[in-house]
């Protein structure tokens, strides 16, 4: 993923209005965030993966179209 244009950032914001579910997220153009505090960060691997790689507090990833990810010893 080069860009938020090529994420998958669409795709969950038509399923969070097919499922009426608009009032529990606040939906901008490169973040999705539900009001109980959740967030959807959008990255692209190739460009950014030591950016990534510190950030804290992410408890699931959903890697799209990835190659040859890793995870730490231990973690599945």
């Amino acid at each position: 993923m080069t860009s938020i244009r090529e994420s998958v950032h669409q795709l969950l914001c038509d399923r969070i209005h097919a499922l009426g579910l608009t009032d529990q997220f606040i939906i901008g153009t490169a973040s999705i965030r539900h009001r109980n505090g959740s967030e959807f960060t959008f990255a692209g691997l190739r460009h950014n993966i030591s950016q990534i790689r510190s950030l804290e507090g992410i408890d699931i990833a959903w890697v799209e179209e990835a190659a040859n990810i890793r995870t730490p010893a231990g973690k599945s």
